[in-house]
């Protein structure tokens, strides 16, 4: 996990050419780090997990300088950056589908790890609650609707 991390931080010391060279790279130390980080978080022993936290709050740090070195030097804001990234026309097929299998393999990685600490999907929604009696299932309770103002009754 170290030797990715290690490159991962590195990448963010390279010329502009060669980190469009090492992109690809780049993403796949990406995913083989996440994919480290959701075990240690599944299975590490405390201080484990407190160090891959530790880990990636520096990592997170430096996207964020990273992010906002780009945009001053760009004039873009986040949101424009953020746009121009997500658009498949600003990159190389190889680099498009590096970064798609990227994100697809970093988001499951992340619902796994939400799932096994019990963390519902949508961030800052309560998690669901238990149902009173035993024979109602074990899906969410469903919440009843208020009627609409000026609702017609049938």
């Amino acid at each position: 996990m170290e030797d990715e991390f290690d490159r991962i931080m590195e990448f963010f010391n390279l010329g502009p050419e060669e980190k469009e060279a090492r992109l690809k790279e780049v993403f796949e130390d990406s995913v083989e780090y996440f994919e480290r980080f959701k075990y240690i978080m599944l299975n590490g022993t405390p201080e484990e997990k407190k160090k891959a936290v530790e880990r990636v709050m520096i990592l997170k740090k430096k996207i964020e300088e990273e992010t906002k070195r780009v945009c001053e030097k760009t004039g873009m804001t986040p949101e424009q950056l953020a746009a121009y990234s997500s658009n498949p026309k600003n990159f190389t097929d190889d680099q498009w589908s590096a970064i798609e299998g990227a994100k697809k393999k970093l988001e499951e990685g992340v619902g796994d790890i939400k799932k096994s600490a019990g963390v519902p999907k949508k961030e800052g929604a309560p998690p669901p609650k238990k149902p009173s009696s035993g024979d109602e299932g074990e899906g969410p309770s469903k919440k009843k609707r208020k009627t609409p103002k000026n609702w017609i009754p049938s």
